[in-house]
C-alpha cells in the first residue's frame, strides 16, 4: 500500500480509477481506505480479505497446482490453459513460485485482515464490487461483504455461461463483460 502510494504520488496521478482482483482488490480496498482522497472510483472483482467465519474458505497454500486451476476456472481450467502457459518450463514453474512466495507474505496468516472490516467504512470513492456466482478460490460472499461495509458500495454479480457458474477470474472468462463494467462505473464517475 506504502508503495503504491509513492508511486502515485511520483508520478503525480490524482484522483484516478483503481481496479483491483483478488489478492489484488483486498490492496485496492486497503488504498482506497489509507489514502481515501485519491480515488475517483474503485471496482474490486472477486476481492479476498475479509474474515467470513460462515463462509467456506479455500487455502490456495495448500492446493496442488491443478487443484488452483480447477478452483479458479470452477472446473473450466483446460479452456483457460492460454493464460497458464507463458514461456514454458521451467520458467513458468519459477514463476509460480515467486507468485507464491509473494502471497504468502502478503496474506500467510491470517489470510484476512480482521481490522478491515471495520476500515471500509473509511472508502469516499464511488465503489462496484463485481462477484461471482460460485467464487471456489474466495468465498462468494466476500464480494457481497465488501459491497456491504463499502458505502454506497455497489454489487455486481457476473453470470457464467448457460448452465455453469461463473467462477473467481471472471475478467479472464468474460473479458468484453468485465471491461464494461469496469468502464461504465469509472465513466459515471470521472
Amino acid at each position: 500500500v506504502l508503495h503504491y502510494d509513492t508511486f502515485l504520488e511520483t508520478l503525480d496521478l490524482e484522483p484516478v480509477h483503481l481496479v483491483g482482483h483478488g489478492l489484488g482488490g483486498w490492496l485496492a480496498a486497503d488504498l482506497a481506505v489509507f489514502y481515501p482522497r485519491r480515488f475517483k472510483s474503485l471496482t474490486l472483482v472477486t476481492p479476498a480479505g475479509l474474515r467470513l467465519p460462515d463462509a467456506p474458505f479455500t487455502d490456495p497454500f495448500r492446493m496442488t497446482p491443478e487443484e488452483r486451476i480447477e478452483a479458479l476456472f470452477n472446473g473450466r481450467g483446460g479452456a483457460y490453459e492460454q493464460y497458464l502457459v507463458r514461456d514454458g518450463e521451467p520458467e513458468d514453474t519459477i514463476r509460480a513460485m515467486a507468485e507464491s512466495v509473494i502471497a504468502a507474505r502478503l496474506m500467510w496468516n491470517p489470510r484476512y485482515d480482521y481490522r478491515l472490516d471495520h476500515r471500509l467504512g473509511r472508502v469516499k470513492a464511488p465503489t462496484l464490487v463485481i462477484g461471482a456466482e460460485d467464487d471456489r478460490f474466495v468465498a462468494t460472499a466476500m464480494a457481497q461483504r465488501y459491497a456491504e461495509l463499502i458505502p454506497g458500495g455497489r454489487l455486481e454479480t457476473v453470470k457464467g455461461p448457460e448452465g455453469e457458474p461463473s467462477g473467481h477470474v471472471p475478467h479472464l472468462e468474460y473479458p468484453a463483460q468485465i471491461a464494461a463494467l469496469i468502464a461504465d462505473h469509472a465513466a459515471a464517475n470521472s
